[in-house]
């Protein structure tokens, strides 16, 4: 079993849409795959149409893995299950409080799911809860969704030296470039440093496209279609990650320092100007939505 987590400190960098196409990918190809849901907004779980039963109780899955079993739920999809999420996860949160070794607690149940499941995708919240540093530190891999600002850069290099243990021990962190608009000319620039430094970015970029953004109103991923051209990026970045979790070698390191040059470099020189969107890109998402499937519970 290989557990990777989907985590970002900045909300609304397509964390969850990641997160959703990964999962879908990884069952696609074949791999039992469990979504979990750790994100009390539970957007990974509208998507898939589930639900929380009404009777499942987060915080007695660290000591009682039938009720852990039981709050599982099947999607419309072959090999793809969902641990949804909803308010009750701060129970959750609570019990791993109670526990004397809390990170050994949440490792015992990735362990648990471990014998049903080859892959365990794990939407986080964009917090740094009890809950969030114990996940980052019983996964095989952490994904970092970041959009091509300095800020997010800056988010990144902050979260680095939070995780020195975890990165010895072997966890890798897999930053890529999300939401990328190459008309804007701060992504551009942004993305030139990180190729140029060899930050340790993955290859694989997900672009801005309203065909993205849809996937929340249509609840299905676009991985769902195979003539789906938005979705190619999301096929290739879980090949790049399936091939670092596969690999001995250590992920590439991030330049710390030479980021915080670079941000406080930027307010001393111009960029050049934005460029204007290219005749039909971009445009409005479709209205029509696909035949709606029931909710899950």
């Amino acid at each position: 079993m290989k557990a990777l987590a989907l985590y970002s400190l900045k909300g609304g960098v397509g964390k969850t849409t990641a997160a959703v196409h990964l999962a879908h990918l990884a069952a696609h190809a074949g791999r039992t795959t469990l979504l979990w849901d750790l994100d009390p907004q539970g957007s990974a779980s509208w998507i898939y149409r589930v639900r929380v039963d009404a009777a499942s109780r987060p915080k007695r899955w660290l000591r009682e893995p039938a009720e852990l079993w039981a709050a599982i739920r099947g999607s419309d999809w072959p090999g793809l299950d969902l641990l949804p999420a909803d308010l009750a996860l701060g129970g959750l949160e609570a019990s791993l409080g109670r526990e004397e070794e809390p990170v050994a607690a949440l490792a015992a149940v990735l362990a648990e799911l471990g014998t049903r499941y080859e892959r365990i995708v794990l939407d986080c919240p964009p917090a740094f809860s009890r809950l969030v540093r114990c996940a980052l530190q019983s996964v095989h891999a952490l994904v970092v969704p970041t959009i091509p600002t300095p800020l997010a850069l800056r988010t990144l290099a902050t979260l680095y030296p939070e995780l020195k243990a975890e990165r010895r021990r072997g966890l890798r962190v897999l930053p890529f470039f999300s939401m990328v608009d190459a008309r804007k000319a701060l992504h551009r620039e942004v993305r030139a440093f990180a190729r140029r430094e060899g930050l340790g970015f993955l290859a694989s970029e997900v672009p801005y496209s309203a065909r993205v953004e849809s996937v929340t109103v249509q609840r299905r991923p676009l991985t769902a279609a195979a003539s789906e051209a938005a979705a190619a990026p999301f096929v290739e970045l879980a090949r790049e990650i399936e091939a670092h979790l596969a690999a001995d070698a250590d992920a590439p390191r991030l330049g710390r320092a030479r980021i915080a040059e670079f941000v406080q470099g930027l307010g001393r020189r111009p960029l050049s100007e934005d460029q204007p969107a290219p005749a039909g890109s971009n445009g409005p998402a479709p209205t029509r939505s696909p035949s709606a499937s029931p909710e899950r519970t």
